[in-house]
């Protein structure tokens, strides 16, 4: 096929801005594609927040309860279920839920956030020194988790205990149940057929 003589007379600078043009487009394009794609998949947002609320009697000079907050909050385009909401302690291996057992909230676009209120008094002091690494997370039925930056202030612990955040806090921890040694199982199955088996791990 011949190329008509009419294109081999364009001149080159007019070539490459017609191939810079062509190029810019992709390029929107693909962004936009990108965005679409990260707008689209699921995203929530957890925050913590100390001291973001406080009670005071009528007449009183000094605050008689602090509230701090973790505000859970559907930022994507899909409905997310939420099963956890919690904090997690610096030193304790098991995080802190104030959801209810099998209880399940449902963040749809837009809609109003979660606000999880938490007593900030005795229970919490011994983890005020390490306010730092106290964080929020809640977990979706899908099972992805969120986590929040820090509290963004120190804590201010007002004496007393709270019923609702000492019971959760003195949950009963998991504890996993011990790990059988390996090939354990088969040794046994091999001393009941043959005796005692060699003291070494046996291949499979």
């Amino acid at each position: 096929m011949q190329i008509p003589q009419w294109i081999k007379d364009i001149p080159p600078f007019i070539s490459a801005g017609v191939a810079c043009v062509a190029l810019l487009v992709s390029c929107v394009h693909a962004l936009i594609a990108i965005s679409n794609y990260r707008r689209d998949r699921h995203k929530i947002r957890v925050d913590l927040k100390w001291n973001a609320e406080s009670t005071v009697f009528r007449g009183a000079k000094s605050e008689i309860e602090r509230l701090g907050h973790i505000t859970v909050t559907n930022v994507g385009r899909r409905p997310v279920s939420i099963d956890f909401i919690g904090l997690h302690l610096p030193g304790r291996k098991r995080v802190i839920s104030w959801l209810e057992t099998g209880e399940v909230v449902r963040l749809e676009e837009g809609s109003a956030p979660i606000v999880k209120k938490v007593h900030q008094d005795s229970t919490l002091e011994p983890f005020v020194d390490k306010w730092k690494k106290i964080r929020a997370s809640a977990s979706d039925t899908a099972g992805r988790e969120y986590r929040s930056k820090n509290g963004g202030e120190r804590p201010i612990i007002v004496p007393g205990v709270n019923q609702e955040t000492r019971f959760r806090l003195h949950e009963p921890r998991y504890t996993p149940p011990p790990k059988e040694p390996r090939f354990a199982r088969v040794r046994k199955y091999l001393k009941k057929k043959r005796g005692n088996p060699p003291n070494f791990p046996i291949a499979l």
